[in-house]
């Protein structure tokens, strides 16, 4: 069962790294893999970041559909992680449909849950996800703190790919202001 981490954390790389062809491959693996040998554990989270990708190809009612289907699974099983996960990938959708005062709630609760567990790197992704909503609504006062946040986050724990991703809308923030 080793393949289902394998191509779940590789999924998960791809889709942070914009690699959405290579990320839907290795999910779908990684989500086959799971449901053939009867492993609840890795299904609710890769089933959230299938979901994600199908928000990102704006396919809205499917990607809900997944991460309910996740979301009750995880519930389930006390899957911390996916529950939180959940709650990142609602505040986008949230975002999605540019309900914003509904995203920022939702993705605060999400990174407090991260936090609570001491899952730093989600609650970091988290934080820049929700500076991202910040700078989407016009607001780059309050997406400079919470992306400094993530930041520091990711310099501790030498996360390349999510650093360039802080700077690039760190750039991005410095040009609103």
């Amino acid at each position: 069962m080793p393949e289902i981490t394998a191509c779940g954390a590789l999924g998960y790389i791809c889709l942070k790294q914009g690699d959405y062809p290579l990320s839907l491959e290795y999910l779908e693996a990684a989500l086959k893999s799971a449901t053939t040998h009867d492993n609840a554990f890795h299904l609710p989270l890769y089933q959230l970041y299938r979901a994600e990708l199908d928000l990102l190809h704006g396919n809205y009612d499917e990607a809900l559909d997944r991460a309910e289907d996740a979301f009750d699974l995880a519930e389930i099983n006390q899957q911390h992680i996916a529950l939180s996960e959940f709650h990142v990938l609602l505040a986008k959708m949230h975002a999605e449909q540019q309900d914003w005062e509904t995203a920022v709630e939702i993705m605060n609760h999400g990174i407090d849950m991260h936090l609570l567990y001491s899952r730093l790197p989600f609650a970091a992704d988290a934080m820049l996800s929700l500076a991202h909503i910040h700078a989407a609504r016009g607001e780059p006062h309050a997406a400079a703190p919470t992306l400094d946040k993530a930041l520091r986050l990711f310099q501790h724990m030498h996360m390349a790919v999510h650093i360039g991703a802080a700077r690039q809308l760190q750039m991005a923030l410095g040009a609103l202001t």
